[in-house]
């Protein structure tokens, strides 16, 4: 029997005329399009909507955890945060059991055996059991891969550990997150290094830098600019060239309004042709040219010329472009794999991805 709350929210639900389901890296429907929502198929479950509620199925369509919750979220470290129909959340495992029931309204990814958690504007951390470990107090709360925390407490950022120790005070204006043990710290509209494994700071100040990829770091000072190592010590000088960053420890440079590419080794690895381009993802880039666009390699080489409409960045190792009738994928080496007839088709997951089926 439904509450009243459910009753309420039910007459407010609209399904959606068109549902989703899943295909496979040929176009082929893996999972019938049943549901009314379905997010990406990042992990072994994923959350689906069914007749308004959110349950969990895995990755052939079976029902896994039960469709009886207002919300779901995706699945991190073997945990995951449910609604039900009275507005309480919960902590659940992949089996659907409740580990705890939960007081916070937001909720970040499990990273180390830990989640940032959030209640009305501010933030906290739990562990796997729903435990509290560190206080709802801070105005934001970010993890790194190294299980410190970047921590904001009013104005300023400091670094602080899972029992909420202090490891670098707050005097900074913004501290950069990063795959790297090296994080960047802005102050008074400069950037220094700081390294989270010996708790070591870089003695320079830079105009502008950015994170480390690969043991190298882009950094700038009076319109010059070049290549540091985590010694900090300059390996390749850039000179007066506009650059940044664009993944994969790449990055592009600007002249005369166009674009060109620098490979992680500071050389230009094409001239600059290119109204615009994309991150690296994958080995791979999308670029621009007349208003349509193609993708280079991580040598430069065009593997697929610039005849596309719209191109997405590469996801594993499919990329979706429209194409002359619709939505298409590529291959890393530009080969065309299928055409589709559904025009929302997100990216590849797992070996699926969500479409949303038009007929």
């Amino acid at each position: 029997m439904k509450s009243p709350l459910e009753k309420q929210y039910f007459e407010d639900y609209e399904a959606p005329k068109y549902k989703w389901g899943f295909l496979n890296t040929k176009g082929d429907i893996v999972i019938d399009p049943i549901y009314d929502d379905v997010r990406d198929a990042k992990q072994d479950l994923i959350a689906a909507n069914l007749e308004g509620k959110w349950g969990y199925i895995n990755h052939k369509g079976k029902t896994v955890i039960p469709f009886i919750y207002q919300q779901a979220l995706d699945f991190s470290e073997s945990r995951s945060f449910v609604q039900d129909f009275e507005n309480q959340w919960y902590l659940i495992n992949t089996t659907g059991d409740s580990i705890t029931t939960l007081q916070y309204s937001e909720f970040k990814s499990f990273k180390n055996n830990h989640c940032v958690v959030g209640q009305a504007d501010k933030w906290g951390l739990i562990n796997q059991q729903g435990d509290e470990i560190v206080p709802i107090i801070y105005n934001k709360l970010t993890q790194t891969s190294y299980g410190y925390l970047i921590a904001q407490r009013g104005e300023k950022y400091g670094i602080i550990d899972t029992l909420n120790n202090i490891l670098l005070a707050f005097n900074y204006d913004k501290i950069y997150t990063s795959e790297s043990e090296i994080l960047r710290l802005k102050s008074n509209k400069k950037y220094t290094f700081y390294s989270l494994s010996d708790n070591s700071k870089s003695k320079t100040n830079f105009d502008k830098a950015y994170n480390f990829y690969n043991d190298l770091a882009l950094v700038s000072n009076n319109g010059k600019s070049w290549l540091i190592n985590k010694s900090y010590k300059k390996v390749e000088d850039l000179g007066s060239l506009n650059v940044s960053p664009i993944g994969q420890g790449f990055y592009k440079y600007k002249s005369n309004n166009r674009y060109g590419i620098i490979n992680p080794k500071g050389v230009k690895i094409t001239n600059p042709e290119f109204e615009l381009v994309n991150q690296y993802k994958a080995d791979r880039l999308v670029f621009s040219k007349n208003d349509l666009f193609g993708y280079l390699d991580d040598k430069g080489k065009t593997i697929f010329p610039a005849v596309f409409p719209l191109a997405w960045d590469f996801s594993g190792t499919l990329a979706r472009v429209i194409g002359p009738r619709g939505v298409a994928f590529i291959n890393r080496d530009g080969k065309l794999i299928f055409e589709s007839p559904y025009f929302e088709i997100r990216d590849y997951y797992n070996g699926i991805a969500r479409y949303q089926s038009f007929r």
